[in-house]
């Protein structure tokens, strides 16, 4: 959505730290992790990656880290259905409540969420992507 700079995007897949944070956004070996892909024909069209919060410290709350839906494929119920199944995934974890964090320029992940009945909560935050320093605001869930 043009929310990051090219550059930054395109120097990731070559960048270690970019690569092992991904490996541990994606799971790694946590037994919390929820990682699932939707994909057709064996085209990989969107994924989502969620376990528990790294922000506060309850063992009952989880995040979503990250939730992406190829643009040719936005705005046809692929994001919506992989996180009804990560959420039924977290709840068979135990998880109670869920969070998830936005760019506060994403409007149409922030019209999503809030379609998807996230509340927009009072937290926001700075955080500084490939140079930029760039507001995130979150959203709750109850499980």
């Amino acid at each position: 959505a043009g929310l990051l700079d090219s550059h930054f995007l395109q120097d990731l897949p070559h960048n270690p730290r970019s690569r092992d944070y991904l490996a541990n956004l994606l799971g790694g070996n946590r037994a919390d992790a929820v990682v699932l892909v939707a994909e057709a024909n064996g085209t990989p069209l969107g994924f989502v990656a969620a376990g528990h919060t790294r922000d506060k410290q309850s063992p009952s709350m989880a995040e979503v880290y990250a939730i992406y839906i190829t643009p040719a494929r936005q705005q046809q119920n692929i994001g919506r259905l992989l996180f009804e199944s990560c959420i039924a995934n977290l709840r068979q974890k135990g998880f109670k409540t869920l969070h998830i964090w936005t760019f506060a320029a994403n409007t149409p992940a922030r019209r999503a969420y809030q379609k998807w009945g996230g509340a927009p909560g009072n937290t926001t935050r700075t955080v500084l992507v490939g140079g930029d320093q760039l507001q995130e605001v979150g959203f709750d869930w109850a499980l």
